[in-house]
């Protein structure tokens, strides 16, 4: 337990030694002295320091505290020499800075006085390399004056400085550089040492001397906002210098010398240079100067110099002299010169090149014998004579101005006696967004190591194939070199890629528009109805969207600067389906409560007594009301995702009256219930009243009865209005008693006598009871019962459907008129009172009953036309599964095709069967089907004594034994066959259907096989007759082929003998073939042959002793044994055949005489043979 007290106070006691604090001055003295400080306390590392009014703290230490060091008004903070400054110093009191000491700054230094510093005799020495323009920094809010600025060591230190003006007494040290940034205008007396000196917020001066001849690499000078001004004359020897303002000018006031031969060369980027004294390239050094160049002065150019000086500008002397005092190097300018007093001598390796215009005024010793070249890519002007001697030429080739150049010489290009190197050039897009890159191409040949610089990586790099990448917004110099170290610039601005910041989505109830929100960093926001792609919708922070009815996406970007966000945003338009209730109204006959219904697409369901507001009266699908005495509109609403929707419920409340028995078209003959006695007059258009017929009541109508809106008429018992009535109303008829139609005016329909706002039919039945013809309408439901009664015919206006029955209770047909009666469930109901005087004329149309179970009859009722000799019955007797089975129609005509024309080719029956051709279709495999016809229909040789139903598939089918038809009514027969297949029937003789008229066809038995005989007294088409073999009757093999005689008029007899007849019966049956291949059969003829048990069909003996037998077997089904005996009664050869007819036997034996034995189930017979 101690331990862990101890760790605690341990803790405690560490945690609180770093705690920062604040140590407050208590009077004058020094830093590291315990009585300069309230509590005595020093400040340490961390610590926040104020040093108070009138107190003067020496720091005699470091001052590197992490903390805030602040220097109160009338306060003073006094830095000893030497020390180092890394802390934060904040003073609006004073800082004294030591008299010809040295004050170290650190990285984390940044010192603010508020006035002026003036340490005109301190040096500041910078211990850390340059980081930006924030770290290491030093500012006065007024002047600014140090003796100097140095690094501790080289490679150079550096830091910032910022003040309305700078003052540096020497800035830098020779072999030490320096990098500054001076944010004021400046002024640096001496300029020593290399490095990068960047300036801005005001002009940068030397004033006194530039000596920064170093051995570094680069001395740089860069401003983007600002001049840059020598009155100095400035000689730079040891090191490259780089000297880029942008679009801002620099002074050479006192001349300039370049005498730097190394890599890179030296370099000046401005808009304007202008130059006084001199300038001069020292020993193949090179200048480029990128800007044009102005003169203030007189100067001298490369005086007795080899350097090269490249313009990528204009030259201008303006009214000054300009002197080429015996150059030897190149003097080039890329645009125009001008030269309005020239004087000097080109030497031999000199050349002053100009690619555009020059104006060139000579002087003096300019205008003789030059021993370089001029080259002039556009219009010399010149008002002097020049000549050149030796190899030197003037390359010109438009002269103007009075003057002239001798010798001269025109060009296309520059000749190769002219060397220059031109400024390269940049060419490509000066913008780029982050992230994005832009391809940059530089003229010429690029440098081999570093062609592409930037200046600014933190904005944008730059590849060494030109490659820009945008980082950061901002601007950044590239800068292109090319292998002669010749340099190109461009400020390419990289523009930041706008995001969205933020969207609203919106959402509505139901179909319409959403109006859309989002915001952006800036630019413009584009919507869009796709994540990529497509074409903008509209523009700016909201959008309002056309007409949608479901959830939909959008998408914005921004474009800003020709910069477009990275990817689409999606903002959602929700839809939330307005819920859709539906009601069910609620009715009751007399007082009492109500039940209502409801149901919604979702959401939670309430109901109410008013159509808005109101307390909820309670929840969910359905609602019981209070008792109510009259009619009462409730409420129900549903509320869904916030989205509601409320509709009117009825509560229907009825007066009741009740038939009594007797002609409701009267308003007295009603009850005010079922059993009183004293009849009421209700008014037949008050609202909500029901008006029952009562059952077993059979109520005649006998005027035209309106009903108000909201009466029912409910029908249970029996109404039967006269043929004129015409029973109207804007409520509602229903019931489960039966409706007569007696109407027989045109149109004489239901739908004509009787007009209401709604009828609720599906359990009332319909007896079409009028004394003529009459129409059947086609119900918004099925039929439950159809009755015909009346007179006349009964034609269907459409296609309908019964529920349960069909009755005939008159002498009426029904004529479907090309329309289909669907008997919807065989099982409840049936067709009832038909005859040969009241059945369904088919007209075109169908007859189907569904659902009929296994053994159920269906009664199809048919005729072909209202005379009663084209009644036409089916009777179908199902013997598998529940099938429903159609009357497709029947035509009075029997093809041998089994179409109703002979559309397959086929010819008409005249005889031998029933005129009708019946279509039936099922998917029963096993049925009964019986044909009902009039003898009339009977074509002429019919014999109904000997008749079957037939079916056709590829030819007509006997469908049962033949037998003789059964007598109904009188003048009808009937025949029955079981069907496995269903569509056409027909009734024919057994023989059935040829396309020859087949007199005869007779089996004769002969000694050695049978004779087949057949005549046909007429043929069609006929081009062979097939002979079919079979020993059972059902099983036929062809046998041998007859020719036809084609098409023939007259008797023709046929023949063919077989000799291989089968013991027992042997059946024989014609197959007649036509010219289009198709078939006919004829009926069957049989013999019959002595059975045997078995025979021999051959018996051979080949060379030597073996012998080959070939025994045909008598009993197919049996088990044969065969076997063989020889005299002495040893069985030498025994071998059992099963399911066989024929068997060869092939065995060797000794001679002698031998018994062939075969024994069967039946019986057993034997052969004697001899073997020689």
């Amino acid at each position: 337990m101690r331990i862990k007290i101890l760790v605690v106070l341990v803790s405690i006691f560490f945690c609180s030694s770093v705690i920062a604090a604040t140590i407050t001055s208590a009077g004058s003295g020094n830093w590291n002295s315990t009585s300069t400080w309230v509590g005595g306390v020093v400040p340490g590392a961390g610590d926040n320091v104020i040093i108070a009014n009138t107190h003067n703290v020496t720091a005699n230490v470091d001052i590197t505290t992490t903390g805030t060091v602040t220097v109160n008004s009338g306060g003073t903070l006094t830095l000893n020499s030497g020390i180092l400054v890394n802390s934060t110093i904040n003073a609006t009191g004073a800082i004294a800075w030591p008299n010809g000491g040295t004050i170290k700054i650190g990285s984390s230094a940044n010192i603010t006085v508020s006035g002026n510093i003036s340490a005109s005799t301190t040096t500041i020495e910078y211990q850390n390399a340059y980081v930006s323009p924030s770290a290491a920094k030093i500012t006065a809010t007024g002047t600014m004056a140090f003796q100097t600025l140095k690094s501790n060591s080289s490679p150079p230190k550096g830091g910032s400085l910022q003040a309305t003006t700078i003052s540096i007494g020497t800035y830098g040290e020779n072999e030490i550089g320096v990098d500054v940034y001076f944010n004021g205008t400046t002024t640096v007396a001496n300029y020593r040492g290399y490095g990068t000196t960047t300036f801005t917020g005001g002009t940068f001066t030397v004033s006194s001397s530039f000596t920064a001849n170093n051995s570094g690499p680069t001395n740089t000078i860069t401003s983007t906002t600002h001049d840059l001004i020598f009155n100095v004359d400035v000689v730079k020897k040891g090191s490259s210098l780089q000297i880029d303002v942008g679009n801002n000018n620099v002074y050479f006031n006192a001349g300039f010398e370049n005498h730097w031969t190394g890599d890179p060369y030296s370099m000046i980027v401005a808009n304007t240079v202008y130059l006084t004294n001199k300038i001069k390239t020292e020993g193949n050094a090179v200048l480029y100067i990128d800007a044009n160049v102005v003169q203030q002065n007189n100067i001298i150019v490369n005086e007795n110099a080899s350097g090269h000086i490249y313009i990528s500008g204009n030259f201008n002397s303006g009214a000054y002299g300009t002197d080429y005092q015996n150059i030897n190097g190149t003097f080039f300018v890329q645009g125009n010169s001008t030269f309005n007093n020239i004087t000097g001598h080109l030497n031999s390796t000199a050349q002053l090149v100009t690619l555009g215009n020059s104006t060139m005024n000579g002087t003096g010793t300019w205008l003789n014998k030059q021993d370089g070249p001029l080259y002039v890519g556009g219009t010399l002007t010149t008002n002097s004579v020049t000549t050149f001697q030796g190899s030197a030429k003037a390359y010109v080739n438009t002269v103007t101005g009075g003057g002239s150049v001798t010798p001269s010489a025109s060009y296309t290009t520059a000749p190769s006696s002219v060397t220059y190197n031109p400024f390269p050039t940049i060419t490509g897009s000066s913008t780029v967004c982050v992230g994005a890159t832009i391809t940059l191409i530089g003229s010429g040949t690029p440098h081999p190591t570093t062609p592409w610089t930037s200046a600014s990586t933190s904005v944008a790099t730059v590849n060494s194939s030109g490659v820009v990448t945008g980082v950061s917004a901002g601007t950044s110099i590239i800068t292109y070199r090319n292998s002669s170290n010749m340099q190109a610039r461009l400020t390419v601005t990289v523009n930041a890629t706008p995001t969205i910041t933020g969207t609203t989505p919106n959402s509505r109830c139901g179909t319409g528009t959403v109006t859309l929100g989002a915001t952006a960093s800036a630019g413009t926001i584009n919507w869009y109805t796709a994540s990529s792609g497509g074409t903008s919708q509209g523009t700016g922070t909201s959008y309002t969207t056309p007409s949608i009815s479901s959830t939909t996406t959008y998408y914005v970007d921004a474009t800003d600067n020709g910069c477009t966000t990275a990817s689409r945003t999606a903002v959602i338009a929700t839809i939330t389906a307005i819920p859709v209730v539906t009601v069910t109204n609620g009715a009751r006959s007399g007082n009492g409560t109500v039940n209502l219904g409801a149901s919604t697409s979702g959401g939670t369901l309430s109901w109410y007594d008013v159509a808005v507001g109101g307390s909820s009266l309670g929840t969910g699908t359905s609602f019981t009301t209070p008792s109510l005495t009259n009619s009462t509109t409730y409420y129900v609403e549903a509320v869904d995702n916030g989205c509601a929707t409320r509709e009117p419920v009825q509560a229907i409340v009825y007066k009741i009256f009740y038939s009594n028995n007797a002609d409701i078209a009267l308003p007295n003959n009603w009850y005010p219930n079922t059993t009183a006695s004293v009849n009421i007059h209700p008014n037949f258009n008050d609202a909500d009243i029901t008006l029952i017929v009562q059952s077993g009541h059979v109520c005649p109508i006998s005027s035209n009865v309106t009903l108000g809106s909201g009466v029912i008429l409910q029908v249970d018992g029996t109404i039967q209005p006269l043929p004129n009535v015409v029973i109207t109303g804007a409520g509602i008829i229903r019931g489960s008693g039966t409706i007569h139609v007696t109407r027989t005016a045109s149109p004489a329909d239901f739908n004509t006598q009787y007009v209401f706002a709604t009828k609720e039919l599906s359990n009332l039945s319909f007896n079409y009871s009028g004394s003529g013809n009459q129409i059947i309408n086609q119900l918004s439901v099925s039929y439950k019962h159809l009755i015909v009664s009346g007179s006349g015919i009964k034609t269907l206006e459409n296609s309908i459907s019964i529920a349960q029955t069909l009755s005939f209770d008159a002498a009426v047909f029904i004529d479907l008129n090309g329309n289909t009666i669907t008997m919807q469930n065989w099982a409840n109901g049936n067709i009832f009172g038909h005859n040969t005087d009241r059945y369904i004329v088919l007209n075109g149309g169908k007859i189907i009953a569904e659902g009929v179970s296994i053994n159920e009859i269906v009664q199809f009722p048919i005729g072909i036309s209202t005379n009663t000799i084209d009644f036409c019955r089916v009777d179908i007797t199902n013997k598998t599964g529940t099938h429903t089975f159609t009357i497709d129609g029947v035509c009075e005509a029997l093809y041998s095709d089994g179409t109703c024309t002979g559309t397959n080719g086929g010819y008409v029956a005249t005889k031998k069967a029933v005129d009708y051709t019946w279509f039936i279709s099922s998917a029963s495999t096993n049925a009964i089907v019986t044909f009902y016809w009039h003898t009339t229909k009977e074509l002429p040789e019919f014999t109904s004594s000997l008749c079957a139903p037939f079916h056709y598939g590829s030819e007509w089918e006997l469908k049962g034994v033949p037998d003789e038809a059964r007598v109904y009514n009188t003048n009808y027969r009937y025949i029955s066959g079981t069907f496995t297949s269903f569509s056409p029937g027909s009734v024919q003789n057994s023989e059935g259907l040829l396309p020859i008229e087949l007199s005869s066809f007779v089996a004769l038995k002969k000694q050695n096989g049978v004779q087949l005989e057949w005549v046909t007294e007429s043929e069609k088409n006929n081009e062979f007759f097939t002979i079919l073999r079979s020993n059972n009757g059902v099983n036929f093999k062809p046998i041998a082929t007859v020719k036809g005689s084609g098409t023939s008029s007259i008797i023709n007899k046929y023949s063919y003998f077989d000799n291989s007849i089968y013991y027992g019966v042997t059946y024989y049956r014609l197959m007649q073939t036509d010219f289009d291949g198709q078939q006919s059969f004829s009926t069957i003829v049989s013999v019959e042959q002595e059975q045997k048990n078995f025979d021999i069909l051959s018996y051979t003996q080949s060379i030597g002793l073996q012998c080959v037998f070939e025994l045909q077997f008598a009993d197919f089904d049996s088990v044969n044994t065969v076997s063989i005996i020889n005299v002495l009664g040893k069985v030498v050869y025994e071998q059992r055949f099963e399911n066989t007819s024929y068997e060869r036997i092939e065995i060797e034996l000794p001679q002698g005489v031998y018994t062939l034995r075969n024994t069967s189930f039946k019986s057993s017979d034997a052969k004697r043979f001899i073997v020689r």
